[in-house]
């Protein structure tokens, strides 16, 4: 992250380390507070699919830990239509699953 602040995946990891340690606030901080890849990479026009799946997990992770459940199910819902097979929507899945059952 140091050499590298704007690495996608290290803001990802960095992000579902703070929702693991009970912290999603600093989420924001780090995607911003409308979570948006575009709007984090204004000069970029096409995404890797592994960078879509991982950053809509991440969101389904963060909302979820939010209580924001109406918001973690449609960040799912779109992983499941883009990449349905995929196995960060499984996590995403269960990730969501989780957050139901805690809530």
């Amino acid at each position: 992250m140091e050499e590298h602040p704007d690495y996608l995946f290290g803001i990802i990891n960095q992000a579902n380390i703070a929702v693991a340690e009970g912290a999603p606030e600093r989420v924001p901080e780090l995607v911003g507070e409308k979570p948006d890849l575009k709007a984090l990479y204004p000069e970029r026009e096409i995404f890797h699919l592994s960078e879509v799946t991982s950053f809509l997990k991440l969101l389904v992770n963060y909302y979820g830990a939010t209580g924001d459940l109406k918001e973690a199910e449609t960040q799912l819902r779109i992983l499941e239509e883009i990449a349905p097979d995929h196995y960060e929507t499984k996590e995403a899945q269960n990730i969501f699953l989780v957050a139901v059952r805690c809530i």
